[in-house]
C-alpha cells in the first residue's frame, strides 16, 4: 500500500490510513461586501489567513453580523473544526493549521475541515502541522503574488490513524 506525502509504507500494528476527503467534510468561506456596514461589527468571528497564527483560533480581527450569515455563503465552523490556510504568501514556508475553540466563519483563503469528532479533528491538525513540509512540496501552487494549496490533492492526502485505545491514551 502506498503512503501519503512524507509517510513511509510502514505503520505501527493496528494503525490505518485514511484519506482526508473520506473522513472530513470540507468547506470554504467568503468575504461579505466590506462596503455594507450591516455585515460587519457583529459577534461571529470571521477568520482570514492572518488570524491563523497558533494551534488554536478563538477569534479574528473582524466579526460579522447575523445578517451577514443570513445573506452570504458563510457556513459556521463548529467548535473543534480544523482551519487550514490555503491561499497566502506564507505558504512559501508554512502551512498554518489551527483548531477552533468557538464557532467561527472563514474567508475564501481558509478551508475548514470537520470529521464530527473533536479528537479526530485535533489529531488531523497535529498531523497536518507535522507533515506541512511534504504537503507544501506536493500541493503548493505558486502564483505571481501568493501561493495556494490545491484542495483536491490535500483531500487525497492520507492521515495515519491510531487505533481507538491509542487515540484515547
Amino acid at each position: 500500500e502506498e503512503g501519503g506525502a512524507g509517510m513511509s509504507d510502514e505503520l505501527p500494528e493496528g494503525w490505518a490510513r485514511a484519506r482526508i476527503g473520506d473522513v472530513f467534510d470540507c468547506w470554504g468561506g467568503m468575504t461579505p461586501s466590506t462596503s455594507e456596514a450591516k455585515f460587519w461589527g457583529g459577534s461571529m468571528p470571521w477568520i482570514s489567513s492572518k488570524d491563523v497564527k497558533g494551534p488554536v483560533v478563538a477569534g479574528g480581527t473582524e466579526c460579522v453580523t447575523e445578517r451577514a450569515l443570513a445573506e452570504n455563503r458563510l457556513r459556521k465552523c463548529p467548535v473543534g473544526s480544523v482551519l487550514v490556510v490555503v491561499r497566502s504568501g506564507v505558504l512559501v514556508h508554512t502551512l498554518p493549521v489551527a483548531v477552533t475553540s468557538r464557532e467561527v466563519v472563514v474567508n475564501q483563503d481558509v478551508k475548514a475541515l470537520d470529521s464530527g469528532n473533536p479528537e479526530v479533528n485535533a489529531w488531523a491538525a497535529l498531523y497536518l502541522r507535522a507533515t506541512q513540509r511534504q504537503i507544501l512540496e506536493a500541493n503548493r501552487k505558486d502564483g505571481t503574488t501568493v501561493q495556494s494549496i490545491r484542495m483536491p490533492e490535500l483531500l487525497d492526502h492520507e492521515l495515519a490513524v491510531a487505533p481507538l485505545a491509542e487515540q484515547h491514551r
